[in-house]
């Protein structure tokens, strides 16, 4: 015989599942949350380096493919740690790289990254 208090089996399970998938998909959310964070952090550091003004398509479409950009998602890969980075010159912010044409954040990455011997 069942009391009033006491839930089935089933619904003991159905409710238990339910609080399991909150609870996983609530800290998915919080670490989203934390790595958006981190990254637009990450972005307010370092030069903009997106100038591709004076490049021809086929060297901005490289840049899209190799997907260059500005502020490295992975903190210990940096185009500054990259055997193809080379250091700007004068008072420019941004170097150049010996695969992608064009301005390159010390900041940066792309998909070609290799690290310094």
């Amino acid at each position: 015989m069942k009391h009033q208090n006491q839930i089935s089996r089933k619904d003991f399970l159905i409710k238990t599942s339910i609080a399991g998938v909150s609870l996983i998909l609530g800290s998915h959310l919080v670490q989203c949350k934390q790595e958006e964070k981190s990254m637009e952090k990450a972005q307010n550091k370092g030069p903009k380096c997106d100038d591709t003004t004076g490049l021809t398509q086929e060297e901005i479409e490289q840049r899209k493919n190799l997907q260059y950009t500005d502020y490295s998602p992975e903190p210990n890969k940096k185009c500054n740690n990259c055997a193809l980075y080379v250091v700007a010159e004068g008072n420019s912010p941004c170097g150049k790289c010996n695969l992608i044409k064009g301005p390159i954040s010390p900041e940066g990455w792309c998909t070609s990254w290799v690290p310094k011997a």
